[in-house]
């Protein structure tokens, strides 16, 4: 009876300690669940207080006034030093540049420009274009006079510094814009091809359905289109300051109501073209289109942790 006795004490010993095991194998999948979503909450707690203090940085890196009135007026600087200073190259060269290196001066300066301080101060360089965001595209109109100002700083800088530079009187009045047959065919060229560049300006650099980071370059071959059309006839100014400040140091100021008129009113007839074509209900599709990839994405994420917890 002792044998017996003890073998059936081993048997349920041993049961014990099966049942046991079953048990905290049973248990395991549960708490390795828990584990996983409590790691899986710290990283989507650690990544949100990440994005805040991300958020925070970017608000408190925002340029100021000054910063965006000092790349206005660097921006501007070079902007005219480059395109004139190009065309008095050429002339003093014989015309070894000629149209083609020009309007490729203009377009690649344009471009540089817009890449290196659009981010802080939008790289407007002309008061037309100012003057059209803050008509069509909510441009704070409390900031339009510092951005005019700044723009007239760097165009009256550059002239003087070409003035330096170049001691020939000739060479000084080819940057000046002037019409080569007749202020009213030149003005009609100067609305036209100023909104042409407005209607990109506000394609590229507005709208969210656009490609931004090609903006540059596409706002720079349109400048160099522009100089292509108009150069020979009008200067292709697209700009008040460009041609202001130039005609100012070489004190040449004959038509020049043409283009301080001619580029503002192309600038708001572009912007407010482009306001008109631009479909709003594509903008809601797109939105609409955003908000369903995420709702798919919530959705696939749910069914994981559905299909997690039923293990």
């Amino acid at each position: 009876m002792s044998a017996y006795s003890l073998e059936l004490t081993g048997l349920l010993q041993l049961s014990r300690e099966t049942r046991k095991q079953e048990a905290m194998d049973l248990q395991s999948p549960t708490l390795s669940i828990k584990s996983q979503e409590s790691s899986s909450m710290d990283g989507n707690k650690q990544a949100e207080e990440k994005q805040g203090q991300e958020t925070t940085d970017d608000c408190c890196d925002a340029p100021s006034l000054l910063q965006k009135v000092l790349a206005e007026t660097v921006t501007t600087y070079v902007m005219v030093f480059s395109g004139c200073g190009s065309v008095m190259v050429n002339q003093s060269s014989g015309g070894q540049l000629g149209l083609v290196g020009v309007a490729a001066t203009w377009g690649l300066v344009v471009m540089a420009m817009i890449y290196a301080t659009s981010h802080i101060s939008g790289t407007h360089m002309n008061p037309a274009v100012t003057l059209a965001f803050a008509t069509c595209h909510g441009f704070p109109w409390c900031q339009v006079p510092w951005y005019v100002g700044a723009q007239f700083l760097g165009s009256i800088g550059a002239a003087f510094t070409l003035r330096l530079v170049f001691h020939d009187e000739s060479l000084i009045e080819h940057m000046v814009t002037r019409p080569q047959n007749g202020y009213l065919q030149s003005f009609v060229l100067e609305v036209i091809i100023t909104s042409t560049l407005l209607l990109v300006v506000s394609g590229v650099g507005t709208d969210t359905l656009s490609v931004g980071s090609m903006a540059g370059l596409v706002i720079g071959a349109t400048v160099a289109m522009n100089v292509f059309i108009a150069g020979p006839v009008s200067g292709a100014s697209m700009n008040p300051i460009r041609s202001l400040g130039p005609a100012i140091v070489a004190n040449i100021y004959k038509d020049l109501y043409v283009y301080m008129l001619g580029p503002s009113v192309g600038a708001i007839i572009g912007c407010l073209v482009y306001n008109n074509i631009r479909s709003k209900k594509q903008g809601e599709k797109g939105h609409q289109g955003k908000l369903f990839v995420k709702f798919k994405l919530l959705k696939r994420f749910s069914n994981m942790l559905k299909g997690i917890r039923s293990r």
